[in-house]
């Protein structure tokens, strides 16, 4: 409703992004393998790798797969090797302190669902671990990288700010007494290490202003029907004063690393390194590549 506009969000509503996409059944997957493992047999299913002899390419094997999706609708189906992370990420996530001290403990709500109203907004929320006596909530997260700095362009790229703002007003308005957010992140690949992160009260504070915001205008489309898109007028960018100094383009990182453009865009993709267009060129971070290189180099 802020970073974009309305008009994507309720584009969005109207069009919701496919569950059953391979990275939500990913993440859906090691969730419910960490956090509800008893619910895994009812909701996930591994993919046979042959079906009477026959492979996943063969035409027999598609019918009779499509055949075993319609007797369990309600299952998501990955791939062996799929699910075996997704297991072994559980497994990594539940030996973190933070999980061993909250999961075992009566008083912890998983997954639970709760309702309040702010500036008028009917909203909600559902962590994954609310321990109402310790007042910590736990939001897991898997990510390509879990080390500070990469965890730290997450949160910027993905709004994690304003999540963390969101549940712990939300718990607030609905009489409980939450005092910290944490992260805790599992790395998607071996050996599936895991870091935990706080927000800083400071930035929760920075981002009410943006849910009250984010609410009213909600209000305003709910109100009138209208979701407007970008503005009309000439808007002047805020580029800053050095934002080029350590930003190069494609080809010049190429260049530079002595490598193809098309690796370039494997490194930025595995990265998620997200790219600034200045003129017609796409410009990347040159430290945020190098470390990226460099990761790679010890994997």
């Amino acid at each position: 409703m802020i970073t974009s506009c309305p008009a994507k969000v309720y584009h969005e509503m109207k069009n919701p992004p496919d569950g059953d996409a391979k990275h939500f059944v990913i993440g859906g997957c090691t969730h419910t393998a960490t956090l509800e493992p008893f619910k895994l047999e009812e909701e996930y299913a591994v993919k046979p790798k042959e079906i009477d002899g026959r492979g996943p390419l063969t035409k027999d094997y598609k019918a009779a797969f499509s055949l075993m999706q319609d007797h369990a609708p309600e299952k998501r189906w990955l791939t062996p090797s799929d699910y075996k992370n997704c297991m072994e990420m559980a497994a990594s996530a539940r030996e973190h302190p933070l999980l061993q001290t909250y999961l075992d403990d009566p008083a912890t709500i998983i997954e639970g669902t709760g309702y309040f109203t702010h500036r008028g907004a009917e909203c909600k929320v559902r962590p994954d671990l609310f321990n109402p006596g310790a007042g910590v909530v736990i939001d897991l997260k898997t990510t390509q990288e879990g080390d500070l700095h990469g965890f730290s362009k997450s949160v910027r790229r993905y709004g994690y700010s304003f999540q963390a703002a969101w549940y712990l007003t939300g718990l607030q308005k609905m009489g409980y007494n939450p005092k910290e957010f944490i992260f805790l992140c599992v790395e998607k690949s071996a050996p599936f290490l895991t870091s935990a992160y706080a927000i800083p009260a400071s930035e929760i504070e920075r981002q009410k202003p943006n849910m009250s915001k984010a609410c009213n205008i909600w209000n305003e489309c709910m109100k009138t029907g209208v979701w407007p898109g970008y503005p009309d007028e000439v808007q002047t960018l805020s580029l800053g004063g050095n934002l080029q100094n350590n930003r190069l383009s494609i080809s010049d990182i190429a260049g530079k690393f002595n490598i193809s453009r098309a690796f370039v865009y494997k490194v930025m993709k595995e990265a998620e390194i997200t790219t600034q267009t200045f003129g017609r060129k796409r410009t990347i971070d040159i430290t945020e590549f190098a470390n990226a290189m460099q990761k790679r180099a010890v994997a």
